[in-house]
């Protein structure tokens, strides 16, 4: 009896403790990437994480943050940085993500999520979230770059992210690469400070923000899930005080159109009606 019980809790803690992964796990070495040169290698856990980014830190322990590794190298005489944040989910990580990304493209060379401009590639790979910044910004540095997160990536146990129905079950032309996850205040006076004011003093809630179009317009689509119909509730009377935000609450599920005239175009109200179905 006693080692079926034993043999039951490995198998029901075995997923728990599969997930975790070392920072370490990550570095790079000479066996990864041919002449390389490692100049500096630190790990970080919650505690320590103000003393590597004091001004960011608690946007990344907002979302739920576990590790981090920090390594530079040189390879072919360029200088490289990678930032290998383990949060502690993958929403988490997109999360992150989503919110540090600006005036980059997506390529999908490294991973699904991916996001370049001429001097970082960023890239959420199940629960890790990675940065490599090339110093130098030219070509050739870009390129090695997205190599060096390539190889990276390859490192991780990848748990993948499991997007929300109603942003791929549709007909409404969602711009995926433009998607937002916020969690909590931070992440909203970082990436949408417009709905800073009606979610003040509520906690708990989750958002995804989603730029679409319909009929060549440009809207935006808020999708807010909070812990009880009645948090809902006051936080949707805030929000149809501002003009040109169209709401539709289901439950402690808020559905926001931000854009014009949304009201008027019955087919629109149609299509967004049915996406309350799959919320």
């Amino acid at each position: 009896m006693i080692r079926i019980y034993i043999l039951t809790l490995f198998v029901a803690i075995w997923p728990l403790l599969s997930q975790s992964q070392n920072a370490a796990d990550l570095r790079l070495t000479s066996s990864d990437i041919e002449g390389m040169e490692e100049t500096r290698f630190a790990e970080f856990a919650e505690s320590s994480l103000w003393g590597y980014i004091n001004g960011g830190a608690d946007l990344y322990l907002e979302y739920g943050f576990e590790k981090l590794m920090v390594q530079n190298l040189e390879w072919e005489s360029e200088p490289f940085k990678i930032d290998a944040f383990i949060m502690e989910s993958p929403e988490a990580a997109f999360g992150i993500f989503s919110v540090s990304r600006f005036s980059c493209k997506a390529s999908g060379v490294i991973g699904k999520w991916d996001c370049i401009n001429p001097y970082q590639v960023q890239v959420v790979c199940g629960s890790l979230y990675l940065s490599v910044v090339a110093y130098s910004s030219t070509d050739r540095s870009m390129e090695l770059a997205t190599k060096i997160a390539q190889k990276v990536v390859q490192k991780f146990d990848t748990d993948s992210l499991q997007m929300p129905l109603f942003l791929t079950a549709n007909t409404l032309e969602i711009d995926l690469a433009r998607v937002k996850y916020i969690t909590g205040p931070l992440a909203i006076q970082n990436a949408y400070t417009t709905m800073e004011l009606p979610l003040y003093g509520h906690g708990g809630y989750k958002l995804w923000v989603a730029p679409y179009t319909f009929k060549n317009n440009e809207y935006e689509m808020i999708v807010a899930y909070f812990k009880s119909p009645a948090e809902c509730e006051s936080v949707n009377e805030k929000i149809i005080l501002n003009d040109g935000f169209y709401t539709f609450p289901s439950g402690s599920k808020l559905l926001v159109v931000v854009g014009e005239d949304v009201d008027s175009d019955s087919e629109h109200i149609a299509k967004i009606e049915d996406l309350l179905k799959v919320l």
